[in-house]
């Protein structure tokens, strides 16, 4: 785009699904350059909303407003060669324009008050799954969610407005059913996903200072909480790659290849791909539900490869006892004043040469 008077003349092309090929990627190179542009865009959006699908006199006045953003915007930038195909361009600009309107609500926080349409009352249900249990429930759009055990999930009865948001504490695994203008959003205590149709799994049980997204089809954003209800995008997933955000460095890191082994758990497999015995240990005691201490701190790097399916916890430890450097003892278990006992506690440590 070579004035800053064309903008909008493309930005109502491509509201209108009128744009060339050429103009949807230089409005795509123009949204990614800044939060700016994209709050621009949604003020934009906003006025043809209102508008009705057009913003031409006598339907509505929106000459000054629209004036007023016109004169904030810079000219997008050329952006030839971004993308090679359409299919790209059309899955690539789900990120950027993902919420609609309702991302930059997200990411800039709540409207003034002056700006909001009172909406009917929305009814919510919540499933929680115990220990060694798992649920499988379909949302109103056809989204189908199962649900790991020690998990909790909060969603409406049905989805209402511009977006299909639910609440998770803990693990589940989503299969979003497609719908591009209302965007799927899982929020978490730390994090939220943004999707539209996509397969993915999420685990935040807000224990430990670890949490992880996992892609397994289509494309989604993850943004991070931030003081004063603000939140700041992290990270745009492709299939099989893993994000994992470490709350206490506040440190960011995707994997790729690694998404197998984090969503076997819906197909009752525990699969180990060349973790650390640290790690190891820690997922066998969510798992199991048990305390396990390694002793020796010089076994946590050793690497272990494995696929478990229905074995117990001691058929597993007797396995790791034949293939690793290891030994292992499960202490007693005293009663407690009420009459149950102490949980359930092994120690592993380096078997002697």
């Amino acid at each position: 785009m070579k004035s800053v008077e064309k903008a909008p003349d493309i930005i109502s092309r491509y509201l209108a699904g009128e744009a060339s090929e050429h103009e949807i990627q230089e409005l795509i190179g123009w949204l990614q350059q800044s939060e700016e542009n994209r709050k621009l865009y949604f003020q934009l959006k906003n006025i043809w909303d209102l508008s009705g699908g057009h913003a031409e006199a006598g339907e509505i006045d929106t000459n000054e407003a629209l004036g007023n953003v016109i004169r904030k915007m810079s000219p997008l930038r050329k952006s030839a060669g971004f993308w090679h195909i359409w299919q790209k361009i059309a899955a690539i600009l789900i990120l950027p324009l993902i919420m609609g309107g309702a991302l930059y609500f997200y990411l800039a926080g709540k409207p003034d008050s002056s700006t909001t349409v009172p909406v009917e009352e929305t009814r919510y249900n919540t499933v929680r799954t115990a220990h060694g249990n798992r649920s499988e429930l379909v949302l109103s759009d056809g989204t189908k969610v199962l649900l790991d055990a020690d998990s909790k999930i909060v969603y409406p009865e049905r989805f209402t407005g511009s977006i299909r948001e639910v609440s998770l504490k803990g693990q589940a695994y989503f299969q979003v059913k497609s719908d591009t203008k209302k965007p799927f959003i899982v929020s978490t205590d730390r994090l939220q996903v943004y999707a539209t149709g996509t397969t993915f799994d999420i685990s935040d049980y807000g224990t430990k200072d670890e949490c992880r997204v996992s892609l397994v089809a289509g494309m989604v954003a993850v943004s991070k909480n931030l003081e004063g209800n603000q939140k700041k995008i992290i990270a745009d997933l492709s299939p099989d790659q893993s994000l994992t955000y470490d709350s206490s460095t506040d440190k960011t890191k995707v994997e790729e290849g690694s998404t197998y082994e984090q969503v076997a758990w819906k197909d009752g497999l525990l699969v180990f791909r060349n973790e650390p015995m640290g790690k190891v240990v820690e997922k066998l005691g969510e798992v199991f539900e048990v305390d396990i201490e390694l002793k020796d701190k010089s076994l946590e790097d050793y690497r272990y490869r494995a696929t478990f399916q229905d074995e117990t916890l001691s058929e597993i430890l007797k396995l790791l006892k034949i293939s690793s450097p290891i030994d292992y003892v499960e202490l007693k278990r005293s009663p407690l004043p009420d009459g149950s006992f102490e949980p359930r506690k092994i120690i592993i440590f380096r078997a002697e040469e």
